[in-house]
């Protein structure tokens, strides 16, 4: 039961991580003039997912240990829903359990991929 609830709280992060990811990505990635700043300031990118398909790799003993991975993905659509747009690949490694008392998270280290028409953010 307590596995389920890190894991809950765990993707939660990696959702939370994913979309803060992605507003600095695109604020990095736009194009700018010569000075440093941005050609086209306050164009924002707009996607959504309806599902994803998540899975634990739970290696070792039972619950959350070094190298247990999270791997997620999804489709991106339209701001409208309705266009399917892109991908979303997500691969996590536990690098540190929540397995002491005091320690109340789980860390990992993310990889994270957007591929979009004209190519991908990671």
């Amino acid at each position: 039961m307590v596995f389920k609830r890190r894991v809950s709280v765990l993707l939660a992060l990696v959702v939370a991580a994913l979309g803060i990811g992605l507003w600095g990505a695109v604020g990095f990635a736009s194009p700018k003039d010569n000075n440093g700043r941005n050609i086209d300031e306050g164009r924002t990118l707009t996607v959504l997912t309806k599902s994803r398909d998540a899975r634990v790799v739970d290696l070792g003993p039972q619950g959350p240990t070094h190298g247990d991975m999270r791997v997620v993905n999804a489709p991106l659509y339209n701001e409208s829903g309705k266009e399917k747009i892109g991908r979303l690949d997500v691969f996590c490694v536990l690098t540190d359990p929540a397995d002491e008392s005091a320690e109340k998270a789980n860390m990992a280290e993310c990889t994270v991929t957007y591929t979009l028409p004209g190519g991908e953010i990671s």
